[in-house]
């Protein structure tokens, strides 16, 4: 004989849903994977997307930082974290990142953008240290990671480019600021002057007029030299309400291209400059 409540409980489980309409809990993230730990050369917002995309995969976070950056959300995000010492200017210190790496086994490291990112020499001494760099290959820095240096190579492909100088500064001094306002007065203006190294719209700056290129061309020097190591910059011409589109491709790293996994997608931080 079948009780009432047997009876409710069968009226239960028939009315429930179908198993696939049961809601489950997302599968738990891959386990740590004993590949030593990544150095991230970064700092700030750009070093935290890089960590927690490491522990997305699994994978161990190394991060470095100036003492004015100790309670900073990269230091925290990080599984361990090396100090570089006071200098702000540690982030583009080459030796201390490598030997930052190397005290912390670090196996690889991903520089993020800025810095030394775009640093063919820091590419070469990751990897004469065991460290596996996480970018393009520093021959192929060398030929990209200028701005000048990129200009050439489309020029030479035939790929349409706007105006330019060619560079018309080595240090941040009088006699090359001159020489950048002779240089915006045959383009016409408005002109940008643009540090040649470097990226994310950092080290350029706007000017309308020659009056305006001295200060213009002191900021993006110093923003250059500071930021990336190197104050060398150009004069291009400017175009107002641009739109840049960015178009990614990808390597192997055995020499092959790839498919563009995002497309093209209007590029945002300093897309407005360029």
């Amino acid at each position: 004989m079948v009780s009432e409540e047997s009876t409710q409980f069968h009226v239960a489980l028939d009315d429930a849903p179908p198993p696939h309409d049961i809601a489950v809990d997302p599968p738990p993230p891959p386990p740590p994977t004993p590949w030593g730990p990544i150095l991230v050369a970064n700092r700030g917002e750009i070093a935290v997307r890089i960590i927690t995309a490491a522990h997305t995969l699994g994978l161990p976070a190394l991060a470095v930082y100036v003492a004015a950056d100790a309670d900073s959300g990269h230091v925290t995000a990080a599984d361990t974290a090396v100090c570089l010492g006071d200098d702000a200017g540690a982030y583009t210190d080459v030796a201390a990142l490598v030997a930052a790496g190397t005290s912390a086994g670090a196996v690889a490291v991903h520089p993020g953008y800025g810095f030394v990112a775009e640093d063919a020499g820091a590419a070469d001494a990751f990897e004469a240290a065991g460290i596996a760099w996480v970018g393009p290959t520093p021959s192929t820095i060398r030929v990209f990671g200028s701005k000048h240096g990129a200009r050439a190579e489309a020029v030479a492909a035939g790929v349409p480019v706007l105006p330019a100088s060619g560079l018309v500064a080595d240090a941040a001094a009088a006699a090359d600021a001159a020489a950048a306002a002779d240089a915006a007065d045959a383009l016409g203006y408005p002109v940008l002057l643009k540090a040649t190294a470097g990226g994310g719209g950092m080290g350029q700056s706007p000017a309308a007029s020659r009056a305006g290129v001295a200060a213009a061309f002191a900021s993006a020097a110093s923003a250059g030299a500071s930021l990336f190591g190197d104050g060398r910059l150009y004069v291009e011409k400017l175009v107002g309400a641009a739109r840049h589109v960015e178009v990614q491709v990808f390597g192997d790293g055995a020499g092959a291209s790839l498919p563009s996994v995002t497309g093209t997608f209007r590029c945002s931080g300093g897309g407005k400059k360029r």
